[in-house]
């Protein structure tokens, strides 16, 4: 059983309330999850950095969204506007992450080979799949960017495109997310 995001945008008009417009973007890249609201850390090495901590559903969440939420079925819920989320990317993007991965130290694959020979601390991403490489452990780092950035920018320009074509600010726009698993 895998853990599922749910994933909205609204938009808040100049009375200050808050709009639905659609459902967003989905899918299962748990290191996003963990940069986004420390959900599935911790899954793979040393601790993802996160956005921010988790602020519960928003006051003022419009009315078409509160009705999607069944506070029974759901975890993890919080919310970030785009300019929050930009922020956070700037800040976070570059810093490294330590992983565990179970590798085939007897794999013929040169790029492994060469991968096996380079030092610890100067190791991107194995060039096989966590699990297919087999089963000796190593740690290697990776950039948060190379982890998230797919699911980061497939989130910011669905929110940016609501901000370009209502003419708002970035902190005029936000996500509203949760979990279920």
């Amino acid at each position: 059983m895998g853990t599922d995001i749910n994933c909205f945008k609204e938009y808040r008009d100049r009375a200050g309330n808050w709009h639905f417009v659609a459902e967003g973007p989905s899918n299962r890249n748990y290191n996003f999850f963990a940069w986004l609201a420390d959900v599935r850390n911790h899954m793979w090495g040393e601790e993802m950095p996160v956005l921010a901590p988790l602020r519960g559903l928003p006051s003022g969440v419009s009315a078409s969204l509160a009705k999607r939420c069944d506070p029974d079925d759901i975890h993890s819920a919080s919310y970030f506007t785009l300019a929050e989320l930009r922020a956070g990317w700037e800040r976070t993007k570059d810093l490294e992450v330590w992983f565990n991965g179970a590798l085939d130290p007897s794999n013929p694959d040169e790029k492994l080979a060469a991968w096996l020979d380079a030092p610890e601390d100067t190791r991107g991403a194995p060039p096989c799949s966590y699990g297919s490489c087999g089963p000796k452990n190593f740690r290697w780092k990776q950039k948060v960017k190379e982890l998230i950035e797919p699911s980061y920018l497939e989130l910011e320009r669905f929110l940016a495109a609501t901000a370009k074509r209502r003419k708002l600010s970035a902190d005029e726009v936000r996500t509203v997310f949760w979990f279920d698993s």
